[in-house]
């Protein structure tokens, strides 16, 4: 869907923060996605390939962005005590360990302690490691703290640029 996302759909200063970390939030169809995968694709032009005589170039581990909606994440994680292909740990080492991760839609579950816990983790690691990590969500910082974790607002804060996109619902025609 956002195949064709690029920077330049935006204002020259949303474009400031392509290399850093960025959390985005607001409003449904304000276009935090378009906006976190337009920095996406941006990064993959720094994709690292190991290039060696006489072999193919391949791709450096961790340098492939990685783009996971919250909800999504959960389901591979409980896949994983169905028997799934990986472990607990090596899914939450996948997201924690890639070098730009988009996790879009934070803050739209249920919160239980599993999943504060699982949020926490990736989040604490990713900030420990200054892996550039963007964020979409409907909830402002102060609503994360306040209906989530401080804790983790707290490090999203320190890690992240903060943009606020408002406006109308792009989706629905007026």
């Amino acid at each position: 869907m956002f195949i064709d996302a690029k920077l330049s759909d935006f204002s020259t200063a949303v474009q400031q923060y392509k290399g850093k970390g960025v959390f985005i939030w607001g409003g449904v169809g304000s276009g935090k996605t378009h906006l976190a995968v337009a920095l996406m694709r941006e990064q993959l032009s720094q994709v690292m390939y190991e290039v060696s005589e006489g072999i193919q170039p391949r791709l450096i581990k961790n340098t492939v962005p990685i783009f996971i909606t919250i909800p999504d994440l959960y389901f591979e994680i409980k896949q994983a005590y169905r028997g799934g292909a990986e472990t607990e740990a090596e899914i939450i080492n996948k997201y924690t360990e890639v070098d730009f991760l988009l996790m879009d839609d934070y803050g739209v579950e249920k919160v239980t302690e599993w999943s504060g816990q699982i949020q926490n983790i990736i989040i604490d690691r990713r900030y420990r490691e200054l892996k550039k990590t963007v964020i979409t969500s409907n909830l402002s910082l102060d609503q994360i703290s306040h209906n989530l974790d401080d804790r983790v607002a707290s490090r999203i804060a320190g890690m992240c640029e903060v943009i606020e996109l408002t406006g109308k619902d792009r989706r629905i025609k007026r």
